[in-house]
């Protein structure tokens, strides 16, 4: 019963062994779904944020909606996480254990470079 479990975690650690950890800026938005996702500035590729942890979804959602005059306003976010999934035809990727930095109100074109 172990080896199994053995297995799944070697290929699990041998997977993300090519995933690389990134730092991304961009214009953040919340699908119906709540689900998060950037429009990485300069590229727009679109990014989709894996899963939060509840305390931080919960801090991040309160940042943007004052930042963005409760969704009037673009917000710019800077997030660190792993790239996990190359982009498909509609160039969407996926970052996993996403940790939010800063914050603040403007689209990709009023931010200030890194």
């Amino acid at each position: 019963m172990r080896l199994p479990v053995i297995v799944m975690l070697l290929f699990g650690l041998a997977g993300g062994a090519n995933a690389a950890e990134v730092l991304i800026k961009g214009e953040i938005s919340f699908d119906a779904s709540g689900v998060v996702s950037v429009a990485e500035c300069g590229t727009q590729r679109i990014v989709v944020l894996g899963t939060f942890a509840p305390e931080d979804y919960v801090v991040m959602v309160q940042r943007y909606q004052a930042l963005s005059d409760r969704g009037k306003l673009p917000v710019v976010v800077v997030v660190r996480g792993t790239l996990t999934a190359e982009g498909d035809a509609e160039k969407r990727w996926s970052l996993e254990n996403p940790k939010i930095g800063d914050m603040s109100t403007g689209g990709c074109e009023a931010a200030p470079s890194q």
